[in-house]
């Protein structure tokens, strides 16, 4: 008896041909399966009969296998495999390409289920590589909305399909990590249900619901693990912290402006971090008359023109600056003397 930890190789019927081919789709496990989802759907809920399809639609029949035969063309050397297939309204002709068994598979007077896109050529209306299966069993293949799975060379959709209903049964087993309040209050499906309406869904509604649970589940981790990173991180320590506490103190840029911090602190500070600065403040800044860290004029050193100063709070420093920028009031000048 398989379980969700059962890794593929030991599920029967799954050689290890089909165990590297899954390893590409990143299934190694029986979990791994059940959680590879369909892409698409197509939808083979309409039953028809032989005598109303139409060219160019995309329909379903069931009926009783008259004839089949293989055909080889000479020029392109490809087998083709017909089969003529009659219901109570009339006959219809299915094709393959290069599938010289399914003759065999679907002798006269087997019962079948066909679905597909109809065409049309000289012969009349015909299915091209129509989705078949025997119309005594359960449909999976042809009939209702179908789920097409990302696929590689060896491993199709209608095998997976197979492979998938049989081991959907475990995935009861499987612990639901959203709790059943929070599902009830969004009016979502529990794991297991979801699974199911995903891999086989009766309506649109169905997988649309469990598209909708699964994308929640997905979200509802990514915030969790959001949550747990923030928990758990300590910001940096800032520079004039470190110079507090006896440690070297490179000079990040300016600090930011509270507004409880008095006028004349405030000054000093501009002072000292202007005078850690690689040039000399202009003349005309008068509210600071000193800078007792500053380099001398006669170094070299670049000068810094302000034209207009503004202390603001952080919190409103992105609308000022445009503002600033838009009425060209933020100039600054730099001359190297």
């Amino acid at each position: 008896m398989p379980t969700l930890e059962t890794l593929i190789e030991k599920i029967p019927r799954i050689n290890p041909k089909y165990r590297k081919a899954l390893g590409k789709l990143g299934i190694s496990n029986v979990r791994d399966m059940l959680f590879h989802f369909p892409f698409r759907y197509d939808d083979y809920s309409e039953l028809l009969s032989i005598s109303d399809l139409n060219a160019g639609e995309t329909a379903t029949v069931e009926g009783e296998v008259a004839a089949s035969r293989q055909i080889r063309t000479w020029k392109k050397k490809m087998r083709i495999a017909e089969v003529f297939v009659k219901d109570g309204t009339g006959f219809v002709r299915a094709v393959w390409f290069n599938q010289p068994f399914i003759t065999n598979s679907l002798p006269q007077g087997k019962m079948v289920r066909l679905s597909g896109k109809v065409s049309l050529d000289k012969n009349g209306p015909f299915f091209s590589s129509p989705a078949w299966e025997n119309a005594t069993r359960e449909p999976t293949n042809t009939a209702g909305l179908v789920p097409v799975y990302p696929e590689t060379e060896g491993v199709t959709s209608k095998w997976l399909r197979w492979q998938i209903q049989g081991l959907l049964r475990l995935a009861k087993k499987i612990k639901d990590p959203i709790p059943e309040k929070i599902l009830d209050e969004l009016h979502l499906p529990a794991l297991s249900s979801a699974l199911k309406y995903i891999h086989f869904p009766q309506s649109r509604q169905e997988y649309v619901l469990a598209q909708k649970r699964f994308a929640f589940q997905e979200m509802l981790a990514l915030q969790i693990a959001s949550l747990k990173i923030r928990s758990t991180w300590k910001p940096p320590l800032r520079a004039h912290r470190r110079a507090e506490k006896g440690g070297r103190a490179n000079f990040p840029g300016p600090r930011k402006v509270h507004a409880h911090e008095p006028a004349s602190q405030r000054r000093r500070r501009l002072r000292q971090n202007l005078g850690r600065r690689p040039f000399r403040p202009f003349h005309n800044q008068s509210r600071f008359p000193s800078f007792p860290h500053g380099p001398d004029r006669s170094s070299g050193a670049p000068t810094l023109r302000v034209d207009k100063q503004i202390i603001f709070e952080p919190k409103h420093k992105y609308r000022i600056i445009d503002e600033l920028i838009s009425n060209n009031k933020f100039k600054f000048q730099i001359n190297f003397q």
